[in-house]
């Protein structure tokens, strides 16, 4: 029997819904009855008002109507609660019927909250199938966004007090002869100090004093070992403070007292004064779309969009939405991302953080492969040596020396990080895993397919992104904690698609979007051209002179108009 889509007719006062509209809502609520998203329901219960309070409302109803809501812009409770007494399309939902915020409270705790990814993915795939959509090419973007916490009551991860502390209480053991066991490096846990304390006490006792009467007593009547006593046992209480904040802060660097899931960030725009600033409670926000609809989402505590795409991918994984083509911008250019859509069988067209200077030749690459052999810019050969002293920065790297360098042209752009930059020999830290994944990564961009692929991914998942925060209106979380946080993430996600449902039924939205031409050729970088690249590194060099030109100029006309005698150049 359905559940969402069995409705009566209800007669309004003086007028009635729209037919087409009854149609396009009649629609929805099938698709809603043939996704089985109502097995998530409880069992219908029409009878409270014998147990007093209000009569009980039917609950396919109130989760079609929450799914309504946030498609139509109304998000707040009192907003749902608004909707259902003066718009028709939530009377027609309802069959007339006018639930309270409360009661929108109640389903979104209740049925929602336990069941985010059921929800979301089980009524996706309804749309995509309903409109005849698959999900082979995705397109991956994040962003960040402010959470509802107080931005000035913030907790750093005490580390670096909690190792001072721990030195001081080294000092004190020492002094005391109660050093036995314990770590000369590192954090001392409370556990430790407990233990410590309760044989300083056992000295304190020795000696004729007792413990408990030390802080009734004046400071300066106690003996030594009776304030390194004391002392330790305020260093006790501020290591369970200390130990209290790097539990919650997990593998994060801070929280937020008012939201303890919030992490501070850097944010391109502030939800208060719209100007960009030091930090702010915010979460981590990632989205995967196929043809303009959002597939997966993630809400997290990351700080950067590469730490966050292997949940963002295992979450496709998990609830079969896993692409056969990927495509996102540089911030997901890492070795861990190649590695992982490698190992799954997933094309990346992932973008990697040189990108862009390669292609228009500005920035070459310093070094690449040729065959089994690695080459630098010039094209002579590069050789693995072993240096000794020195270890690679990074995991999987080696050292690569070329071993005459004497006539390249490339030799200034190529010297330019180094503090040293004359010589006849130039040495490369190489990871080859990573050199080849970019490398095989630049191929796929440049090709047919990469090229599509990169132009509908400006079109689709920034265009999700600008439809959520500009056309939604969400550029701010509303509700605390990181669980509710990913539901309130989730209806704005699941109500853009709803949207984009309606604009189907209403035969306004295609999903088309732009394919690569039969008989298009593979892009190509640039060729490096050497008198380009001196005249941009002599550009920049002037550039970067010139504001300590500007302030010595507007210097010497200050001291000439007030009459000063300026030191001379």
């Amino acid at each position: 029997m359905p559940d969402f889509s069995m409705k009566q007719g209800t007669l309004f006062p003086t007028f009635d819904l729209d037919a087409k509209e009854k149609a396009i809502l009649g629609r929805f609520l099938a698709l809603l009855d043939r996704s089985g998203v109502s097995r998530i329901l409880p069992e219908k219960s029409y009878d409270d008002c014998l147990y007093g309070g209000r009569p009980g409302h039917d609950q396919a109803s109130l989760f079609a109507a929450v799914l309504l809501g946030f498609a139509l812009g109304a998000t707040t409770l009192r907003e749902l609660e608004a909707a259902c007494r003066f718009d028709l399309r939530f009377k027609f939902i309802l069959d007339g019927a006018e639930p309270s915020h409360m009661a929108f409270q109640r389903i979104l705790d209740e049925v929602f909250l336990p069941n985010v990814d059921l929800v979301f993915f089980t009524v996706t795939k309804a749309i995509l199938a309903e409109c005849g959509l698959g999900w082979e090419d995705a397109f991956v973007d994040g962003t960040k966004q402010e959470a509802d916490a107080n931005k000035y009551k913030f907790v750093w991860r005490p580390t670096t007090n909690h190792l001072k502390l721990s030195d001081k209480c080294r000092a004190i053991y020492e002094r005391n002869g109660v050093s036995g066991g314990v770590p000369a490096k590192g954090i001392l846990r409370s556990m430790t100090l407990a233990a410590k304390l309760s044989e300083l006490a056992e000295k304190v006792r020795e000696s004729g004093e007792d413990p408990g009467a030390l802080y009734r007593a004046k400071g300066h009547r106690n003996s030594s070992l009776a304030k390194d006593y004391m002392l330790l046992s305020e260093l006790l209480s501020k290591a369970l403070e200390y130990e209290e904040s790097e539990a919650i802060c997990g593998n994060r660097n801070s929280y937020y007292k008012t939201d303890v899931d919030a992490t501070a960030m850097c944010l391109k725009e502030d939800y208060y004064s719209g100007l960009g600033s030091s930090m702010h409670a915010a979460y981590s926000e990632q989205i995967s779309v196929s043809h303009g609809i959002i597939t997966c989402f993630y809400v997290g505590q990351e700080s950067q969009d590469s730490s966050a795409f292997s949940a963002l991918f295992e979450r496709m994984v998990s609830n079969g939405m896993k692409p056969k083509n990927l495509c996102a911008d540089a911030g997901y250019g890492c070795k861990a991302v190649y590695s992982l859509l490698e190992d799954s069988g997933v094309e990346a067209y992932v973008k990697y953080p040189d990108w862009e200077g390669e292609l228009s030749g500005r920035r070459p690459a310093s070094y690449q492969r040729d065959g089994g052999s690695v080459k630098c810019l010039c094209g002579r050969p590069l050789v693995r040596v072993a240096a000794e002293g020195t270890h690679p920065k990074r995991a999987g790297g080696a050292f690569y020396k070329c071993e005459d360098c004497r006539g390249c042209p490339f030799m200034h752009y190529c010297r330019r990080f180094k503090s040293e930059p004359e010589g006849d020999s130039r040495v490369f830290e190489i990871d080859a895993e990573w050199l080849r994944l970019k490398e095989e990564a630049r191929d796929r961009l440049l090709s047919p397919k990469g090229i599509e692929m990169r132009v509908n991914r400006s079109c689709q998942v920034e265009g999700a992104f600008g439809m959520i925060k500009q056309d939604m209106g969400y550029v701010r979380f509303r509700r605390t904690s990181l669980a509710k946080a990913r539901l309130e993430f989730m209806l704005y996600c699941l109500g853009l698609n709803i949207r984009k449902l309606f604009r189907f039924y209403r035969k306004k939205a295609r999903f088309e979007y732009w394919k690569s031409p039969e008989g298009l050729k593979a892009e190509s970088f640039k060729k490096p051209s050497v008198k380009r690249i001196e005249n941009r590194m002599m550009k920049r060099g002037s550039k970067a002179k010139q504001p300590n030109e500007k302030a010595k100029r507007e210097y010497k006309y200050a001291g000439r108009k007030k009459g000063r005698n300026l030191p001379p150049n």
